[in-house]
């Protein structure tokens, strides 16, 4: 390779482009060399929890932790209402937030504090077990969500499909 980019440097072979080679030592993954932006804005996005239509779904509440995300506590989400605007201890739940009740949280969390001060004060994640407080929509994860409403499709899809074609050939 260092032959050929000497040679094309001497202008010996002009039919290849010029191909810029960094050492070894200067490469970079393009995912490990990301960073978990911090400021976004997450009211225009589509998140999976505007989709819950179930009464207390589980879901887990993460943090960005260097270059993904860190589990922080397992909490329910109940589903929104589109027809009010969302509101938390009487006050506006802010954009790009959802209200959660935070059930358990991971060990070693307890003392992280909240962006969002709960309803009665709540400052840090342990005062907040057990209650409602806001948290982003950008890090709130509903557990096998996608792929349980994915494969049950098919599942239906298949079965469905499968009688049609029995039928047919009775």
């Amino acid at each position: 390779m260092q032959a050929a980019l000497s040679q094309m440097t001497k202008g010996q072979d002009t039919s290849q482009p010029e191909v810029n080679v960094s050492p070894l030592s200067q490469l970079k993954s393009s995912c490990a060399s990301m960073k978990v932006p911090t400021i976004q804005d997450d009211t225009k996005l589509h998140f999976p929890m505007v989709d819950v239509t179930q009464a207390f779904t589980t879901c887990e509440l993460h943090v960005p932790d260097e270059n993904a995300t860190k589990k922080v506590a397992i909490a329910v989400i109940n589903p929104i209402d589109r027809t009010r605007a969302p509101r938390i201890h009487n006050r506006p739940v802010p954009g790009g937030y959802v209200s959660v009740s935070v059930d358990m949280v991971e060990k070693g969390c307890g003392n992280m504090p909240l962006k969002i001060e709960g309803g009665d004060r709540e400052k840090t994640l342990g005062e907040a077990e057990k209650t409602f407080i806001c948290w982003r929509k950008r890090f709130i994860i509903i557990p096998h969500h996608r792929f349980v409403h994915d494969f049950t499709s098919y599942i239906i899809y298949y079965i469905l499909n499968l009688k049609k074609v029995c039928s047919q050939n009775l």
